[in-house]
């Protein structure tokens, strides 16, 4: 993938995201009489600007990650004289409600746009996997409760399962409990005689890093790929030079099961050069065959690529995901729900130590995530983009100081008591949250880098 995609695939997000954060303040802040004086997309040395009707400096600033809204306000200094002038127009002088409906409309702005994102792919459509599930392995919290390869699962924990995304959040959402599960069989579409079961997935929590926990593996739902059939071996191929043939069941790359026809493609893609040996089921016999695999290159991204020329079946449960105006939009708030409560339910078990600080992503992970989802699609980029807006209106809403949440907090204060917190505690607060801010971002850089290292 390229560096340029990814750097422009977090860009273009980034700034969307700031974008729609700080027109909410703007727009707020419009509607409660505040004159802004500018709305700037960047930091940093301004590039470009103009001036609208009513005063507001729109500009274009050299550092493309971020952005703000510059507000008549009388706690700053160089405002005060102005201020003065135009007291009605003044940030700090109007009333608790207004001041805390700025502030929070920034972060509700991201909830809404994710939503709106969601409520589009509805509507557009799209492909997923459906919520079939493999045979889990022995000794995994589905095995034991009873679930079967090929069975849909259609609930856990109480909430609908739909696809396999939904599948994943709910489970996601259900670690470290004992819950529930219903599924139903293929034969079996509208679910009459599904049965529930009881799981337990107390062994799954959030202690690991989010890269290596794998916790649909461990779960035992991973998604139904049908027997690993080889249809076609491709005249004059690596493979047919190692006496693979039409019919052949695959069953074992390097000693390994084969995962379905993705993951054994996988396995394949990863190793040019290199000898492997494949086991297949043929006429009830057993044989294991090695083979050196090719080296070819990728048409699309030009890279290099092991092919031994098969074609194979065995392909993933895929389904059409289109739903009307109204499902859409439930939909929209329903992902927007399942993500605000796993956000907040893994921030606070990192609070108490119950989940791993790894589980903290900083810039550069995000800006590969971006990279990937964008060299996919459209699709996987805009529902990227929708996750982002959720974790950055959740993030905001945290009652931090320095962050919108930590304004909404001392406007409760303020609401309670009746008199605005002192600027001498607001100081110390607001540099205690930026040292708060500070080491998060410095942890999760750690991250970042011991991810990229394969640590």
């Amino acid at each position: 993938m390229s560096i340029l995609v990814t750097i422009l695939a977090f860009t273009a997000s980034l700034q969307l995201l700031v974008l729609i954060h700080e027109g909410g303040h703007f727009a707020a802040a419009r509607f409660c009489g505040v004159r802004v004086l500018r709305f700037s997309v960047g930091f940093g040395p301004i590039l470009w600007s103009f001036r609208g009707k009513s005063g507001t400096e729109y500009a274009l600033s050299l550092l493309p990650l971020g952005g703000y809204v510059k507000m008549l306000d009388s706690r700053d200094p160089g405002l005060a004289e102005e201020s003065g002038r135009s007291p009605q127009d003044d940030f700090n002088r109007k009333k608790l409600w207004q001041r805390a409906l700025i502030v929070f409309a920034g972060p509700f702005m991201n909830l809404v746009l994710a939503v709106l994102i969601y409520w589009g792919i509805g509507l557009y459509g799209t492909f997923d996997l459906s919520s079939r599930v493999s045979a889990p392995a022995a000794g995994t919290p589905a095995a034991a409760a009873g679930v079967k390869g090929g069975d849909y699962v259609i609930e856990i924990g109480g909430e609908d399962v739909k696809t396999f995304t939904d599948l994943q959040m709910k489970l996601l959402r259900a670690a470290g409990t004992e819950s529930t599960i219903s599924v139903r069989e293929k034969d079996d579409p509208d679910g009459r005689n599904a049965v529930r079961y009881r799981i337990d997935l107390r062994s799954l929590g959030f202690e690991e890093d989010p890269a290596k926990a794998k916790p649909l593996e461990k779960a035992g739902l991973l998604p139904w790929q049908g027997p690993l059939m080889i249809e076609e071996v491709i005249s004059g191929s690596a493979a047919e030079s190692a006496g693979l043939m039409k019919g052949d069941e695959v069953t074992m790359v390097d000693g390994k099961p084969a995962r379905g026809a993705v993951g054994f493609v996988k396995e394949l893609r990863s190793k040019p050069g290199e000898t492997v040996s494949i086991t297949v089921k043929r006429d009830g016999a057993v044989r294991t065959v090695s083979l050196a695999v090719p080296e070819a290159k990728d048409e699309r991204t030009g890279e290099r690529i092991g092919r031994i020329g098969v074609r194979i079946s065995g392909l993933p449960d895929v389904i059409r995901v289109r739903l009307g105006p109204l499902d859409a939009l439930g939909s929209g708030l329903s992902k927007l729900r399942d993500t605000a409560i796993l956000t907040l339910r893994v921030m606070g078990k990192m609070i108490v130590g119950e989940a791993s600080v790894k589980n903290l992503s900083g810039p550069v992970a995000i800006a590969d995530y971006a990279g990937q989802a964008a060299s996919v699609g459209l699709v996987p980029f805009l529902s990227f983009t929708a996750m982002m807006s959720i974790s950055l209106g959740i993030l905001n809403l945290l009652p931090i100081p320095v962050l919108d949440g930590g304004y909404l907090a001392a406007y409760a204060y303020e609401l309670v008591t009746r008199r605005r917190p002192s600027e001498a505690v607001v100081g110390l607060a607001q540099r205690a949250g930026l040292a708060l801010i500070l080491l998060i971002t410095v942890v999760a850089l750690v991250n970042d880098i011991t991810r990229l290292a394969g640590g």
